[in-house]
């Protein structure tokens, strides 16, 4: 199989041309195995809280957030979309159980809470930076850009990410941070094209690794939308978030804790800054490389004779 990464940059090799039913996935430098979920000999093993529970008041969360129980982790109770990358050898080199749509695991995991073991490691999907501006990796720098927040040197500060082998990836493929070391890149799938060669590399794009919940979606002006942070407190869009632990399905760090280490001053424009970040998953992936008429499964333009785009549970309730 044609190697499609190169030492240094940043990429996950991928090897259908719109990977619906990946059961193997390898990172920059090795190969993958791909075979439709169902085959016999497939190499993966295989909630949301009330809103109104445990609301309390937080001077340190910022105008229109409020904090729920268990803030340190960033998860509801009963939470049934994460797992523990240290909980078994997974198999292949991103581990979390049977495939979803968009061809990684169905399970992400935690970086907060998360352990290590099998080579695995849960290493964030989350290039969020506190100002706005493009990731500036440790090693791999972008100029006007700045340190990501819940990545690199900060995998351990987001609440989402995926477990990866991450001694599969050749030496410098991926991320340098000791925190990250050997870590995919991570991405947002909503930038530009400019934007996701400028981190991921010439040649490479950013495909989403987790699918939106219902939970994560907002109606505005009488359209679907994922949310974003630039909706806390926003009351034209409906329902209203709060952003706290219960608010949505896939939201990056419930109530705000780290934009409010960050910024100190929670009615700071920094503060604000940094909240207007926050995102759900689909502004969350990894840098991949792809074949000649190859794309992301949850690209919404499919290669031609590929069948329908896909189209994410936000989108489907406008129908």
């Amino acid at each position: 199989m044609t190697d499609a990464g190169v030492a240094g940059e940043p990429s996950i090799e991928m090897n259908r041309t719109r990977l619906p039913h990946l059961v193997a996935l390898a990172l920059a430098g090795a190969c993958i195995v791909t075979k439709p979920v169902g085959d016999a000999d497939t190499d993966v093993t295989s909630s949301t809280a009330d809103d109104s529970e445990s609301l309390s008041s937080d001077s340190n969360t910022g105008p229109g957030m409020t904090s729920v129980a268990d803030a340190t982790t960033g998860e509801p109770d009963g939470d049934l979309r994460r797992v523990d990358c240290a909980e078994q050898d997974w198999g292949p080199t991103v581990g979390g159980g049977e495939l979803g749509p968009l061809g990684f695991p169905v399970m992400a995991c935690n970086p907060r809470t998360s352990g290590e073991a099998f080579g695995y490691k849960c290493c964030s999907t989350d290039p969020t930076t506190a100002d706005g501006s493009l990731p500036s990796y440790e090693g791999k720098p972008v100029a006007d850009g700045s340190a990501a927040i819940y990545a690199d040197a900060a995998n351990g500060a987001g609440t989402w990410g995926m477990c990866v082998r991450t001694t599969d990836i050749p030496p410098g493929s991926g991320l340098l941070a000791a925190a990250a070391n050997n870590c995919p890149i991570p991405c947002n799938p909503t930038w530009s094209d400019e934007d996701v060669t400028t981190v991921c590399g010439a040649g490479r794009v950013c495909c989403q690794t987790t699918e939106l919940g219902e939970n994560d979606c907002v109606q505005e002006n009488g359209v679907w939308r994922a949310v974003t942070g630039e909706d806390i407190g926003n009351g034209g869009v409906v329902p209203t978030t709060n952003w706290n632990n219960a608010a949505h399905d896939t939201h990056q760090d419930p109530n705000g804790t780290v934009c409010a280490a960050l910024a100190s001053d929670p009615q700071s424009v920094e503060f604000r800054e940094c909240i207007e970040g926050l995102s759900v998953a689909n502004q969350r992936g990894f840098c991949m490389a792809l074949g000649a008429g190859q794309s992301c499964p949850a690209d919404p333009t499919p290669p031609p004779g590929s069948g329908s785009g896909y189209r994410s549970v936000c989108d489907l309730m406008n129908d």
